[in-house]
């Protein structure tokens, strides 16, 4: 089970032998581990079973962990179930290399500043009463969660037991590049304890025979570009092969000023920690720590603001005081696009001790969404390589959006051709809401000036009559391979099925004129997104049905029956509503039945009042289970 210290009743004493070229210096010193201030220890000796891919951490005091999802694989993680008393871990055909896919399992807490990680292998494939399996490797891992954070791709160290190939090991991965080594060289006569330690960007590798006496595996390591990052600090295993293998691990302890100990936050973050597009109404809810009576809800666009606030300097962020409930509705509507931050502070019910949760964060739902356009025609081409399409087909744009140099990846018309236009269909009309422009971006546009400057915009619903939006600027390029979109068009929120840029002239004055890239952005306006999901299955009869809404819904009409053309012609029964929730019972739901609704948005006050919403459809059970 997971165990709790206070770090102030630290007093060890740990003897480090260095490591040379030619072996071991006899020199061995003693440690003294000055406590961190203010800070606890985390330690679990798993002696309280779990299983970890079917419940989850919830109340562990373990953060997360890669198994489940995409790109990863774990037949078993769990504590004290397949090895009494020990965490072990289970796959085949994992990677922490290479592709990285999958990943193998890795059960972890999420660490913020220096630390001091340690644990023990109990059991491993290839020891005494067991067959070996190559190439199992097990190891203790400090690694960054977003993978952009450092740089494209994976980013971690760690320190390994892998007698299948090496014994200990150090090794590092940078932007997904991997260094291997130094390694001890001893095969299954390695150590079977592992410490990595960070102090600031620094990390040291560390093993050790009886869990006392510690010996550098080579050199620290500096990480500049893990500086100021969180790390997933914990414990992992694979095989790079198809191969099943495993690991157990017992008495697992991490130490640091900013390490949070089992059971004394809140977690479960809903929505998750790091969300994006979630809707503007969001609840905000969490699993509770045992024995809190109480909790405090801090919220905010700063992050330093809801990570440093207190009662006592609440700093505009705390939002709910010593509420008992265990969510929170934020008042109105969140703000489109941003991202917010909040911590829940858990208030011990017998002693009042307040317990600092994390700092969470989430980012809601933008105004507009991406809509290709189906086609683009123009007034002229310079050549077949450097037609309209171009603009719409994402050639020169890397995984940033950032645009290359590359002139074959834009639209260049003819030179001395006018008028000088371009035209994008839609595949119908839309509500139109932004233009985002990548100018012409070649390594001469500073001394030629191809791009489009001064621009008068126009939209059509039928290509035949248009209307014009007024003229625009657009940025000239940078002409560097970094380039950004920086020209946003706003477009009004017209309904169009075509947009033509009817362009007066470029940045060079000559008559001729090119756009790297353009992408535009449309309001939802009809209902979206079904829960349960259009098509599923077994829905229980207390579910609520709920679906993301239209930007200019005031109401919510909701049909709902079985018969399917009932329910499009709008004769099946309805219900009115002003939340974008409905519980099935209300419609009298009942078992083996498949259903069909269907959700109009309605605003007596818009242009278009009625926004007709497609047909979805879910069935119930069979059957009820009953307990005897």
């Amino acid at each position: 089970m997971a165990e709790v210290s206070d770090m102030s009743k630290i007093h060890q004493r740990r003897r480090i032998a260095m490591i040379s070229r030619t072996g071991y210096i006899a020199l061995w010193v003693t440690l003294l581990l000055v406590p961190y201030t203010g800070a606890e220890v985390f330690m679990d000796t798993f002696d309280t079973a779990r299983d970890y891919l079917k419940d989850g951490v919830a109340g562990t005091g373990w953060d997360g962990f890669v198994g489940l999802g995409p790109d990863e694989t774990a037949n078993a993680i769990n504590a004290s179930i397949s090895r009494p008393g020990q965490l072990y871990l289970e796959s085949a055909g994992a990677f922490w290399e290479g592709s990285f896919n999958p990943k193998g399992p890795f059960l972890y807490k999420l660490v913020e500043g220096d630390f001091i990680a340690t644990v023990k292998v109990t059991d491993f494939p290839g020891l005494p009463g067991s067959n070996i399996v190559y190439h199992a490797d097990a190891f203790l891992m400090a690694r960054v969660p977003n993978l952009d954070d450092a740089g494209p791709g994976e980013d971690f160290v760690c320190i390994h037991y892998f007698p299948t190939w090496v014994g200990n090991m150090r090794r590092q991965v940078n932007n997904g590049q991997e260094t291997e080594g130094p390694s001890t060289g001893d095969g299954f006569g390695c150590a079977p304890y592992i410490q990595l330690e960070r102090q600031g960007n620094t990390f040291y590798f560390r093993r050790s025979f009886d869990g006392q006496t510690w010996s550098a595996v080579g050199a620290a390591i500096t990480r500049d570009d893990m500086a100021g990052l969180p790390v997933q600090v914990g414990l992992a295993q694979c095989t790079y092969a198809a191969a099943t293998g495993y690991v157990a691990f017992d008495d697992f302890r991490l130490e640091g000023p900013n390490v949070k100990p089992a059971g004394r936050m809140a977690t479960g973050a809903r929505p998750a920690d790091l969300a994006t597009d979630v809707p503007q109404d969001t609840e905000l809810g969490w699993v509770p720590v045992e024995g809190a009576g109480s909790r405090d809800v801090y919220i905010g666009l700063d992050p330093d603001a809801v990570s440093s606030a207190t009662r006592e300097d609440p700093r505009g962020v705390l939002v709910s005081k010593g509420q008992t409930a265990t969510t929170y509705d934020p008042p109105g509507l969140l703000e489109f696009g941003k991202t917010y931050y909040w911590r829940i502070d858990e208030v011990n019910a017998v002693d009042g001790t307040i317990y600092k949760g994390r700092v969470w964060s989430f980012t809601v739902e933008p105004y507009g969404y991406p809509v290709a356009p189906k086609a683009a025609t123009a007034s002229s081409s310079s050549s077949a390589g450097t037609g309209p399409g171009k603009t719409i087909d994402r050639s020169g744009l890397d995984a940033q959006d950032q645009h290359g140099v590359t002139l074959t990846d834009m639209w260049v018309s003819k030179k001395n051709i006018t008028p000088i236009w371009i035209q994008y269909e839609f595949d119908q009309a839309y509500k139109l809401y932004q233009m985002w422009v990548w100018n012409s971006n070649s390594v001469m546009e500073s001394d030629i000036g191809y791009g489009a400057k001064d621009v008068e915009v126009l939209y059509s619903e039928d290509g035949q009559n248009w209307n014009s939006l007024g003229m625009f600027e657009f940025a000239q390029a940078p002409g560097e391979a970094t380039y950004k979109a920086n020209t946003i068009v706003d477009l009004g929120r017209v309904t169009a099925k075509y947009i033509k840029l009817d362009i007066k002239s470029s940045w060079g004055g000559m008559v001729q004129a090119s756009i790297a890239e353009v992408r535009f952005f449309y309001a939802p306006l009809v209902a979206r997104q079904p829960s349960p999901a259009d098509g599923a299955t077994n829905v229980p009869l207390d579910t609520v049905l709920t679906w993301r809404v239209g930007r200019e819904a005031a109401q919510h009409q909701v049909y709902l029956g079985t018969d399917k053309d009932a329910v499009t012609a709008g004769t099946a029964q309805y219900v009115t509503l002003n939340e974008r929730k409905v519980p099935l019972s209300r419609f009298g739901g009942e078992y083996d039945r498949t259903y069909y609704w269907r959700v109009d948005e309605v605003n007596d006050q818009a242009e278009v009042k009625v926004r007709q919403g497609p047909v979805w459809s879910f069935s119930t059970p069979t059957y009820a289970v009953v307990d005897d």
